[in-house]
């Protein structure tokens, strides 16, 4: 087993090795003993053959060897390959996405792997994944399932993102293959930072009349709280643009009316029904 390592034959001699390949990273440390020779090779381009080339390279020259034309090899072997050699993940021609690319924008969050984001641009008119840092375009695939073209692979590389909504018909996470030996992984949709700010907050306070009833909607730190007669008050916290999900009663929201500039009322959203206030004040 070698302790782990990969151990080949190289023009006669005993070559020990050991790669690795990560997002847009690889690397290869070797070693021939008979030589006393270690090398080592970092890139930053995930799935690159020159590591290996490098080391066979830098091996031949080392040991005064006629070089091998290694390069060469690899350019003809690649142009051998037929192109349907790498095939993409199965595509369903002539679907369209369930909404305007817009309304894909946002801002998406997991635990473990922290938060992606979709950016809608309106000069390029392109919808954009950011994640780690890097910026990528995503291209309609198939129905509310994307493809982000990948920065530093040396082979062409397409994440699927796919899209899912709720029965309001909301989008609510976002789903990556990021490790192969594992599901793909969910990015719920959150409210981004902007949505938290008194200033945006403030729009929405005031008294709203439902069924007769009084309702007060007042800032409450980072929230919204609803003042309902003889009840206690409900906190709301941001979902996305003028949609506040209530904090510890599953299934109730506020879902503002804005017409212009001006929020000119509200759906109180409950799980049996959804019912409509006018803002007064």
């Amino acid at each position: 087993y070698a302790l782990g390592w990969m151990v080949d034959d190289y023009r006669g001699q005993v070559l020990v090795h050991h790669g690795g390949n990560i997002d847009g990273y690889s690397a290869l440390t070797a070693f021939i003993p008979e030589e006393r020779l270690g090398i080592v090779v970092l890139t930053n381009m995930n799935n690159s053959p020159l590591p290996q080339l490098a080391v066979y390279r830098t091996a031949d020259i080392v040991t005064d060897r006629e070089p091998v034309d290694w390069t060469g090899r690899m350019q003809q072997a690649t142009a051998a390959m037929p192109e349907d050699s790498v095939r993409p993940p199965r595509q369903i021609p002539d679907t369209e996405p369930s909404r305007p690319l817009p309304e894909f924008a946002g801002l998406f969050e997991h635990p473990g792997y922290g938060r992606i984001e979709t950016i809608w641009s309106e000069e390029e008119e392109q919808l954009k994944l950011r994640f780690l840092g890097e910026e990528a375009p995503l291209l309609h695939w198939h129905y509310d399932v994307f493809a982000a073209r990948i920065p530093g692979q040396a082979v062409g590389l397409h994440l699927p993102v796919h899209f899912h909504s709720d029965l309001d018909g909301f989008i609510t996470q976002a789903t990556l293959p990021l490790d192969a030996s594992t599901d793909p992984v969910a990015f719920a949709f959150t409210a981004g930072p902007e949505l938290y700010e008194e200033a945006y907050l403030e729009q929405f306070a005031g008294s709203y009349e439902l069924l007769g009833m009084m309702l007060t909607v007042r800032v409450q730190g980072d929230r919204l709280a609803l003042d309902v007669p003889g009840q206690p008050a409900l906190v709301f916290l941001p979902e996305r643009e003028k949609r506040f999900a209530a904090k510890d009663y599953d299934g109730y929201s506020l879902e503002f009316i804005r017409d212009n500039d001006e929020i000119t009322g509200l759906w109180l959203n409950q799980p049996f029904g959804s019912f409509p206030a006018d803002r007064k004040q």
